[in-house]
């Protein structure tokens, strides 16, 4: 607002001022002014009535407020104890404070010796746990050093009795092959030796027969399996050449001690035994196994140079 506008104001409202008067101070007697309300403006003073109604109102609400909590004050102040009885009651309060601080105390003391006798106690059962432990580490040990001595012993005997039982199977081999007139029974040792089994069951050793699918069929002796082996006229080469094997010998000896070869004059049956056993074991007839044994037969009689009769 300009220097104008504000005298035209204040002349208005019967405001006096100089030149001397600036205008912050013109403008605040301006605002002063319209602050100030006529008599006949019933309206303002109808509000100005109204809020001194409600602060009367506010202060009586107060004031009973007051009133009743004074009415309150002066009922305890009637119950209240003289000073006698309330020295008493602290003296009382006191020895309560400390009561309780003597048997906070004992409790203490008690919980802690409480505390110190279980760990006294803990302490004996870890003693005595680790005295357990130890005595089981020691007997566990103990245990397995005789399971292993027991086992080296077990193994000792097993070796032993295998050891045995393959002397005692190279002692009958050899028995065997010398029987039936074997070159060199030690050889046949070598040859046989490990076409034998143990059979626990037996107790003895035994030859395992097979069929072409790997059935078994049969199971021999030694003797029957040193017999079978050196009657196998592709072993003969084996046998020792002064044996005459009932006329399937190639060198028979006169009584000057010269060597006559003669040729072999051996007849198969078709009904022997033997000759069955071979051709089943070889997967042929028995009429095509004698022809076989025939045909070999005539082969070595012309390498060794046997002459017929």
């Amino acid at each position: 607002m300009g220097r104008t506008e504000l005298e035209s104001k204040a002349n208005t409202l019967g405001i006096e001022f100089d030149e001397n008067v600036n205008d912050d101070d013109l403008t605040l007697l301006i605002t002063e002014k319209e602050k100030v309300k006529e008599p006949d403006d019933v309206e303002y003073w109808r509000t100005e009535a109204k809020k001194a109604f409600q602060t009367r109102d506010e202060i009586k609400a107060e004031r009973r407020k007051l009133q009743s909590k004074l009415t309150e004050l002066e009922a305890k102040l009637k119950d209240a104890p003289d000073a006698e009885s309330i020295k008493a009651l602290k003296t009382e309060l006191v020895q309560l404070k400390e009561f309780k601080t003597e048997f906070d105390k004992k409790t203490e003391e008690e919980e802690l010796k409480k505390k110190t006798e279980l760990e006294r106690m803990e302490i004996s059962f870890k003693k005595q746990l680790d005295s357990l432990s130890s005595e089981l580490d020691r007997l566990k040990n103990e245990r397995e050093t005789e399971k292993k001595k027991f086992n080296e012993e077990i193994n000792k005997e097993r070796a032993e009795k295998q050891s045995l039982r393959v002397n005692r199977l190279e002692s009958e081999i050899v028995k065997f092959a010398v029987k039936y007139k074997a070159l060199k029974p030690e050889q046949i040792v070598k040859l046989l030796k490990d076409d034998f089994n143990y059979d626990d069951q037996l107790n003895k050793f035994v030859f395992s027969v097979k069929d072409d699918k790997g059935k078994l069929t049969d199971e021999l002796s030694i003797e029957d399996r040193v017999k079978m082996f050196l009657s196998d006229p592709d072993n003969e080469n084996l046998i020792a050449s002064s044996a005459n094997t009932n006329g399937t010998g190639v060198r028979n000896y006169n009584g000057g001690g010269e060597v006559i070869k003669t040729k072999s004059t051996k007849k198969y049956d078709p009904k022997d035994p033997d000759i069955i056993k071979q051709a089943y074991l070889k997967g042929l007839s028995v009429e095509d196994h004698i022809a076989t044994l025939k045909k070999m037969r005539e082969k070595l009689d012309k390498v060794h140079g046997i002459k017929g009769e």
